[in-house]
């Protein structure tokens, strides 16, 4: 026998011993799944990313459905990353998509994704009124004694709308007492005016 022949029966029992002598059997306990927007407008699309944990060598295909019911569609079926795209008339939908493993089909997740919760609307309040305009920004008006028109001043009142500052990607308003909310496409909220209650 030649060295290079002893080398390779030594690196092989090395990796045996390494793994305790037994392969290791693969098995999937885990499936992370996100979404880059979870509330959508008509024609507008979100990228959603899926991926598996556990042990050993398992297979790490994803497969992705629309869930019965669902509008809009999806670039593909399969892949750890697929693209949903909001159809043209959808208006108030909650569209369920579940990505699951294609080795071991029990292990899923189900991503609820809204689909334009609203269009350009306005929401008012005891002193002071939103409008939500089209393209996800704001406009304000009324009393801004505590901040409530979100335009970074407190004038007592303003009877021609103003910009809300830093608002983009809004898809849904409130309006409370003398406060102000906002959902944004990716799921956080927005609140400004008065908080002594928080």
């Amino acid at each position: 026998m030649n060295i290079r022949n002893s080398l390779l029966i030594v690196a092989a029992t090395s990796l045996i011993a390494a793994c305790g002598g037994a392969p290791v059997t693969p098995s999937i306990n885990s499936i992370t799944l996100s979404a880059a927007q979870v509330a959508l407008r008509e024609n507008t699309s979100s990228l959603l990313t899926a991926s598996l944990g556990g042990t050993g060598a398992f297979d790490p295909a994803i497969t992705w459905k629309l869930e019965a019911g669902a509008v809009g569609t999806l670039s593909g079926t399969t892949g750890n990353t697929v693209s949903y795209t909001a159809p043209n008339s959808s208006f108030g939908r909650v569209v369920r998509i579940t990505a699951s493993s294609v080795q071991d089909s029990s292990i899923k997740k189900t991503i609820f994704i809204s689909v334009n919760p609203v269009k350009d609307s306005i929401a008012g309040g005891d002193f002071h009124s939103l409008a939500l305009k089209f393209d996800g920004t704001m406009l304000s008006w009324g009393f801004d004694g505590n901040g409530e028109l979100g335009d970074d001043a407190t004038i007592a009142d303003k009877p021609t709308p103003v910009a809300v500052s830093g608002a983009t990607g809004i898809v849904a308003i409130a309006v409370g007492f003398a406060h102000s909310l906002a959902l944004k496409s990716d799921g956080t909220m927005l609140s400004w005016g008065y908080g002594i209650f928080g």
